[in-house]
């Protein structure tokens, strides 16, 4: 019996075990977070769950934070504070924010050195397909881990040494860092898996309480207007037509439930953006208009796929392909992406859905096809709510013809910084001359009646391909730039500048991604992130009470 109490309650010392086996509740998978969670979390009110149900006066991390699951508004526009803010969240993924308590929902699939598993409607294995074993790349940082799972299977962490293993629980710890995740691995299936789970012990108590989204996370997004998720729906290129992402799903790694996003969304009482995939269905625009509204909260903005004009994704050269075989060969594909767009507009018609639409921002001229493709669609400008730009600056650094292959070798961030807002001449992106493309923009929204509001925007420093012979030294640099304080002031005059064009909201890009081969864009780790706290604070302050 103390064999298996320690077994069990691998947290507790003997004299706590014995209590535990008396008062905790006889739900499994409650029992097993609670004690993983060990007796702070126990005493804080967590042995209030009974049945797998939170009684009402048990405390919660909503709670706790003075935001519940019901959306609390969004941040109205306050004159003089810029722009409301919105966030693009990072994809999930292994290596990047774990934005779930659950790891395993940014897991990778489940294969053998690319060779994948057979595999349920949900993601998770039903065998292991004549190969030796089959793994998935998780999020694991240093720590304790309860895994948890039905079926019958063998199963093992890559550096995690074992605490204490059940048929269905197994308790590891986990000791250094690793970046870039973990490998669980599953040797045997017996029977196989309907759900596995993945939880950390600082987070046990909250999961068994019915919080899905890490604390960390949620704590990065406080105050943001909008979140818009085309990344967290893998948009571009999507072969997505007409299913959705299951709740239940191993990983939400390709693509997240339209439900979670929408219940992330008024988790913090900010607007989702959903992108439609560029192959939807009619069916599949009216299910997800359906899906946004039973979760209620506030106005969602919907957009059809993302960046339709830009020849590096499918969307665009699909566009393409559509509108010459529509309307004949060299009809331009932003017709198309206007009359899609205006399709899913009259499609949203009395949903409250804020359909968006637009172009390319340094191309205002594009804006006469989109608005061709809206009239052939049957619909008219009052069918869109804003007029959609990026708002992205890069002076001339990532121009051959630039000052980077000078001031990199030296590091000169504040020539740098320099570039960013005042480069001027052809080509150039910098503040000051983006700030009069923002107002052509702006002109083009107000003709319309639309707002005018960035889907994307901050620093943009890729350094390929123009310096893909000088990654070790370019690349560097551009990451020293966007960490820098000094970037800050190009992330306030890009705002202000957005603003002065009648800019009423700016989603950022984004949260939390590292270093990569497309940039360096991650809000978080960046110089800007305090000056956009304190940004969010203002317009926090200045809300009607």
């Amino acid at each position: 019996m103390a064999l298996g109490r320690a077994l069990r309650y691998p947290f507790l010392d003997v004299s706590e075990r014995k209590k535990m086996d008396q008062s905790l509740p006889t739900n499994g998978m409650n029992r097993r977070l609670l004690l993983l969670a060990g007796t702070g979390a126990v005493a804080a009110g967590a042995l209030h769950l009974v049945g797998g149900r939170a009684l009402k006066n048990a405390m919660t991390p909503s709670d706790a934070s003075g935001a519940g699951d019901a959306a609390a508004g969004t941040l109205a526009p306050a004159d003089g504070d810029g722009p409301a803010l919105g966030i693009n969240l990072t994809p999930i993924s292994y290596w990047t924010t774990t934005a779930f308590i659950d790891r395993l929902k940014a897991s990778s699939p489940w294969d053998r050195h690319g060779t994948p598993a057979p595999l349920d409607a949900l993601g998770y294995p039903t065998g292991l397909g004549g190969l030796p074993f089959v793994a998935a790349m998780l999020p694991c940082e240093a720590g304790t881990y309860l895994l948890m799972h039905d079926g019958d299977m063998d199963v093992r962490l890559q550096g995690g040494a074992l605490v204490s293993r059940r048929r269905d629980a197994v308790v590891y710890e986990v000791r250094g860092p690793a970046p870039s995740g973990r490998q669980i691995i599953i040797d045997a299936i017996r029977k196989p898996p309907t759900f596995m789970h993945f939880i950390h012990q600082k987070d046990a108590a909250a999961f068994a309480q019915g919080e899905i989204f890490a604390p960390e996370f949620l704590a990065q997004l406080k105050g943001f207007d909008t979140l818009r998720f085309m990344d967290w729906m893998r948009t571009n290129g999507s072969q997505v037509s007409d299913t959705f992402p299951a709740v239940g799903a191993c990983s939400y790694a390709p693509g997240v439930p339209v439900e979670v996003m929408a219940k992330l969304a008024a988790r913090i009482g900010a607007r989702p953006w959903l992108c439609v995939p560029h192959l939807a269905t009619d069916a599949y625009v009216t299910r997800m208009i359906e899906m946004l509204r039973a979760a209620g909260g506030v106005t969602p903005y919907i957009e059809y796929s993302n960046e339709v004009w830009n020849l590096g994704f499918e969307q665009a050269r699909y566009a393409q392909r559509q509108a010459a075989a529509r309307w004949g060969a060299g009809t331009s594909g932003d017709i198309f992406y206007g009359f899609r767009a205006g399709q899913i507009a009259r499609l949203a018609r009395g949903s409250g859905c804020r359909v968006v639409i637009g172009t390319q921002t340094v191309s205002p001229h594009r804006a006469d096809a989109v608005w061709e493709g809206v009239r052939r669609a049957g619909a008219s400008e009052r069918d869109f709510a804003d007029w959609i730009i990026a708002a992205y600056v890069t002076g001339t650094l990532t121009d051959a013809r630039g000052p980077t292959a000078s001031l990199a070798p030296r590091n000169d961030i504040d020539a740098a910084i320099d570039n960013l807002l005042h480069a001027d001449g052809a080509g150039a992106m910098s503040v000051a001359t983006m700030a009069a493309v923002y107002r052509r923009q702006g002109e083009i929204a107000r003709a319309h009646g639309l707002k005018l509001v960035a889907y994307e925007g901050n620093l943009h420093l890729n350094p390929i391909p123009t310096f893909a012979a000088q990654q070790s030294l370019v690349k560097p640099f551009f990451e020293a730039i966007t960490r820098s304080p000094a970037s800050a002031r190009v992330t306030e005059a890009n705002l202000a500048a957005f603003a002065a064009a009648g800019g009423s909201l700016a989603c950022l890009y984004n949260l939390s991604s590292g270093p990569g081969n497309g940039g360096y864009f991650g809000l978080v780790d960046s110089g800007s992130w305090n000056v956009i706290e304190q940004h969010l604070a203002r317009r926090a302050a200045s809300r009607p009470r």
